[in-house]
């Protein structure tokens, strides 16, 4: 148990903290040298110490970023005890509003992004808010706020077996020296011994370094490092200067039983809290290929023809080399001249590159596919089974994906579900009101907040979270009109039709037609499809002619590099570049 008031309690919190960020350190140069790949050289003097010519991680990470987390996502609460479901549903309203906050999802794409870099770190708590009155008396007001971390800043117990298992963890943040100095809640005492922080250096990898930051000097660099370090056994909220030394503030813990704090992970390693990353597996081959793609340059750049003769021969030489092409010159010996050719890159070495390069795609599950880049095989319907196989190998991450955010949001509605104040606006869908006039506006108020939150679960509905073209919105259109069309006799009794003016409408805007106006006609009149549908120019000649034919898609990358690999690695000279072997 720690004892705020005893100084050999924290001297021991002390060296453990710091033996954990010692121990942290391996893991956070890993996270930084990943990022300083993905960025390359043209990013800033700090980033890649080489040219990055093939930028496989940035593929990558660009790939996976689209297909774990694509849009926002909604979620839809279960309420266990239906005599409070009206105020689950007005909850579900409230976080759903909340998740069009560009701050919330920023925050969200960044601890994804972290995650495939090394662990996704988030917190999740209650800040100041505007006050606000409730009749004569003016509350000091407070709203939910969720707030990424990177692992530059982070500590947790690295004596554990699992982040479960962990006896301290916490985030490293900056405020202003003078308002660290002025913040009453700190221990007098204490606050007067702080000082600016420095960036420190050396054990201390920071992937905010890559941009170039030395330090902030001058008047805006007058900030202060703190440490706010959660203990779950105590169920305290430590305040710690940044070498831990200073003890500012201690607060009781108030909060979801696992601490303020969240982490996504894709790999765990048995018996230890560091996962392993997407990233820290993709390293080793980008760097091969980029190694070997540097060689290959260097070898192209001293690549030359040249002119040869016999000493003798010298004026014969020279008239060579100032003849314009198309001259006719004299010669004493034309056959003494000889051209040459030096250096040009090893087509071995150009091989094995390309085979790293297909490796890479292939143990990054399958780029060409999964990015859309290229088909991998011969025809639409093997196109269709390959994506599935390539989508169930991401479904695992994609699972996590999912369960961090239902957990995550779930904290996020604990908060706003606790405020014991504040009345929250939403809008809600009433059966049978809302079919004529759409959604209600209403209050989740705090007398509709006094049974335990817990009666309440919250899910991510998986559909919010898949991206559709709009192609892909037309084709299910037509499927919903298609599937309406037999039951229109019993849709009509029940006052139901299609309005196929809104079927139209839909239709010219997710297919980019907008012509389909001029063939749409009620009364003999042209329909009136909306504003929201623009005129585009003539896309095509008007003369056409339109030919339907079934042709097997090209063999995927992989296999059509496999013959001029083969070549190049028998020492073949003639070997094709075949299509779709770029990124």
């Amino acid at each position: 148990m720690f004892d705020p008031t005893n100084k050999q309690s924290l001297l021991s919190l002390t060296e453990a903290l710091l033996k954990s960020r010692e121990l942290l350190e391996p893991f956070r140069a890993v996270y930084k040298s990943a990022v300083e790949q993905m960025v390359g050289t043209y990013y800033s003097n700090s980033g890649a110490d080489k040219p990055v010519p093939l930028n496989l991680i940035e593929l990558a990470i660009r790939i996976y970023q689209r297909a774990l987390l694509p849009k926002s996502p909604q979620i839809a609460v279960h309420t266990r005890d239906q005599r409070v479901r009206p105020a689950g549903t007005k909850l579900a309203g409230v976080v759903n509003r909340d998740l069009y906050d560009e701050s919330i999802m920023s925050t969200l794409f960044a601890v994804n992004l972290n995650a495939l870099f090394g662990v996704g770190l988030i917190k999740i708590g209650v800040e100041p808010d505007d006050d606000f009155s409730v009749g004569e008396t003016v509350i000091a007001g407070t709203k939910p706020f969720i707030v990424p971390i990177l692992l530059d800043d982070w500590v947790h117990d690295m004596s554990a077996r699992s982040m479960e298992e962990t006896s301290y963890r916490g985030h490293r943040y900056r405020i202003p020296l003078e308002e660290a100095m002025k913040d009453e809640t700190f221990d007098p005492e204490s606050r007067q011994r702080l000082q600016v922080s420095e960036w420190v250096h050396g054990n201390d990898s920071r992937v905010s370094e890559i941009q170039g930051k030395t330090g902030l000097p001058g008047e805006f660099g007058k900030l202060v490092e703190l440490w706010e370090i959660y203990l779950p056994a105590d169920g305290m909220v430590l305040t710690l200067s940044d070498d831990f030394e200073i003890l500012l503030k201690v607060v009781e813990w108030r909060g979801p039983k696992h601490g303020p704090f969240r982490w996504l992970s894709f790999q765990d390693v048995p018996g230890n809290t560091m996962p392993i990353s997407p990233a820290m597996g993709w390293q080793s081959l980008h760097r091969m290929v980029n190694g070997l793609m540097r060689k290959l340059d260097r070898q192209a750049k001293r690549q030359k023809n040249i002119g040869v003769t016999r000493g003798e021969n010298t004026g014969d030489a020279e008239k060579a080399r100032t003849c314009s092409d198309g001259d006719v010159v004299a010669l004493d010996d034309p056959n003494a001249l000889q051209e040459k050719s030096y250096g040009g890159i090893d087509q071995q070495s150009f091989a094995w590159m390309l085979q790293l390069f297909n490796l890479f795609k292939s143990m990054a599950g399958n780029l060409d596919v999964l990015g859309g880049l290229a088909t991998g095989s011969e025809t639409v319907g093997q196109d269709k089974i390959l994506n599935a196989n390539i989508n169930s190998q991401i479904e695992g991450m994609t699972v996590r994906v999912m369960e961090f955010l239902r957990w995550v949001l779930t904290d996020y509605a604990y908060w706003v579900w606790m405020d014991p104040y504040q009345a929250y606006e939403t809008e809600i869908v009433v059966e049978g009101y809302s079919d004529v006039e759409g959604p209600v506006t209403t209050q989740l108020t705090p007398e509709e907040r006094s049974h335990p939150f817990f009666l309440h679960e919250l899910i991510i509905e998986p559909h919010s979270m898949v991206y559709q073209t709009p192609q892909q919105k037309a084709a299910i259109l037509d499927q919903v009109i298609a599937t309406a069309a037999p039951f229109a006799p019993m849709m009509e009794a029940q006052g139901l039709a299609i309005d196929m003016k809104e079927y139209f409408r839909l239709k010219a805007l997710f297919t980019n037609v907008p012509e389909i106006a001029d063939v749409i006609t009620a009364n003999g009149q042209k329909l009136d499809l909306g504003g929201s549908i623009g005129r585009t120019e003539m896309r095509q000649s008007p003369m056409t002619h339109r030919v339907n034919e079934r042709v097997s898609s090209s063999r995927g990358p992989a296999e059509g590099n496999a013959s001029m690999i083969q070549q190049l690695m028998s020492g073949g000279q003639e070997a094709q570049m075949p299509q779709g072997m770029g990124a």
